[in-house]
């Protein structure tokens, strides 16, 4: 057998039990179980040992196996990448194996590139991965794979040092097993380092180490566009008042189903970003109940990683939810298609979630839009769906508004949409006295769930240098919250 594709070479394991156990050819105690397996017609049993305090999360989903080019198993980097999933096991509770099975591709990158090595002439000259008796550092592997990367591909910086550091830690691994005795100095150097770096705490102090097959790259961020203003990692844009506008219109027209209105409607009136709309539950609607009403007109709706929404950085969120809003979401959950939905959900997945845990927003074929992270199904889902829906939400609107939105628009405009209208009302408030002068930087913190101070603050440095005529038919202005709501569904 000879695999000449990469992707021939990459078995993604469904589901790996006993992840730490003690394999042995003799039983190691009485709860030792046998496993007998066949090979070369020689029937073979081991015995495995599991520990006598198991964890709960033991078992491994979509582990990435590699095969050496005539189809056997590369071993020691089967052995590498368990022992990378062994290890981090809190981190693929929170994300799978998906960083896992990309550095999985990037070492088989790295294995391709030594097998398939010529000399000068042309001619094929493996390069032995272990082979480093050179004294010259460019005629040893990861070097002239090192020298591959930075001159004959195009591969950019970032992923450059991330290729070079994944062959570094598989060598570092194999350095700790007692079959390879290996020197890994002469793999890659590292230099150790300082740096003291000024943050808006104070200053910080920093140690690391810094390998010697990296580029630098600029630590600078990108400068934010005249307009834009950047939301813990996002540059995001407000609409236009004409943008809103057009926007609304065509959110009024049946080209948008109900449920696709009121995903646009939570981002407007919320400021919340896909991943927390999309993974909102039925028992969420438990908030707007009208025993919660306040005084206001508004209900507080508590979302989190622990009640089964995802949202930033897994901080606990409260959403302030206008009963006009609040009353159309619960007509969506108990509308027949809503209802039709869950229970496809149910014949395609079966009860792996209660009914009470249900998404809020499911797709026309049943499954999740936004698939969270305590989904029982998430750490055995390769793709997990990941809000793909506001980009089929913003072709739709821009087919019907043309030229009246930019085509540059993402669907979490809609938060900085929603901070502009909210730094408005703010104004309104403090110039009719109900609100203290210097306290809407907070209130609008608060309302964004910003952790760092100076993001809200570049929002109203934006907001404040925004020249745009409000007539007194402003949308929003006076019913931010409220009546737009039974006026435009």
């Amino acid at each position: 057998m000879n695999l000449t594709r990469k992707e021939e070479r990459i078995i993604v394991i469904e589901h790996v039990e006993h992840s730490e156990a003690e394999i042995s050819t003799l039983p190691l105690s009485s709860s030792s179980t046998p496993v007998t397996i066949e090979r070369n017609q020689e029937h073979l049993t081991y015995f495995i040992t599991d520990p006598l305090i198991r964890s709960s999360d033991e078992d491994i989903y979509l582990l990435p196996f590699l095969l050496e080019a005539d189809g056997t198993p590369w071993h020691l980097a089967n052995q590498f990448l368990l022992d990378l999933a062994i290890k981090n096991k809190s981190e693929i509770g929170r994300k799978g194996t998906r960083d896992i099975r990309r550095k999985a591709s990037m070492l088989l990158d790295y294995k391709i590139f030594c097998e398939n090595a010529k000399d000068r002439d042309g001619n094929p000259a493996p390069i032995n991965l272990f082979d480093f008796r050179s004294p010259f550092k460019s005629r040893r592997p990861t070097w002239r794979y090192y020298t591959y990367l930075t001159s004959e591909s195009k591969v950019n910086p970032d992923s450059i040092n991330s290729r070079t550091g994944v062959v570094y830690q598989f060598y570092k691994f194999a350095a700790s097993t007692p079959e390879i005795d290996l020197d890994l100095e002469r793999v890659e150097s590292l230099t150790n380092y300082t740096v003291f770096k000024e943050t808006h705490y104070g200053t910080i102090k920093l140690e690391g180490e810094k390998r010697s097959q990296t580029i630098t790259t600029s630590s600078d961020a990108a400068p934010v566009d005249i307009g834009f203003v950047r939301d813990e990692g996002e540059d995001l844009r407000p609409l236009l008042d004409t943008e809103l506008r057009a926007l609304l219109d065509a959110l009024s027209t049946d080209k948008f189903k109900t449920d696709e209105k009121l995903i646009h409607y939570l981002a407007l009136c919320t400021g919340e970003r896909k991943q927390t709309i999309l993974t909102l539950r039925l028992h969420h609607l438990n908030y707007f109940d009208e025993k919660h009403l306040l005084p206001n007109g508004m209900y507080k709706l508590f979302v989190s990683p622990q009640n089964g929404c995802d949202t930033k950085n897994n901080k606990p969120h409260v959403l302030h939810v206008s009963k006009g809003l609040a009353d159309k979401i619960k007509l969506w959950a108990d509308s027949p298609i809503a209802t039709e939905r869950r229970e496809k959900f149910k014949s395609r997945f079966g009860s792996v979630l209660d009914d009470d845990d249900m998404y809020l927003f499911l797709s026309p074929t049943g499954d999740c839009r936004y698939m969270a992270r305590n989904d029982p199904r998430y750490l055995k889902t390769k793709s997990p769906p990941t809000g793909q829906i506001t980009r089929n939400l913003k072709k739709k609107l821009l087919r019907i508004v043309g030229s009246e939105i930019s085509s540059d628009f993402t669907f979490h405009w809609l938060r900085a949409t929603f901070a502009k209208r909210l730094y408005r009302r703010c104004q309104h408030l403090v110039a009719e006295g109900k609100m203290l002068s210097g306290s809407e930087l907070n209130y609008i913190r608060q309302r964004m769930h910003h952790s760092d101070q100076h993001t809200t603050e570049n929002y109203l440095k934006l907001f404040s240098s925004i020249n745009e005529r409000v007539s007194v038919q402003e949308i929003y202005e006076d019913s931010l919250f409220s009546e737009i709501f039974t006026e435009v569904m």
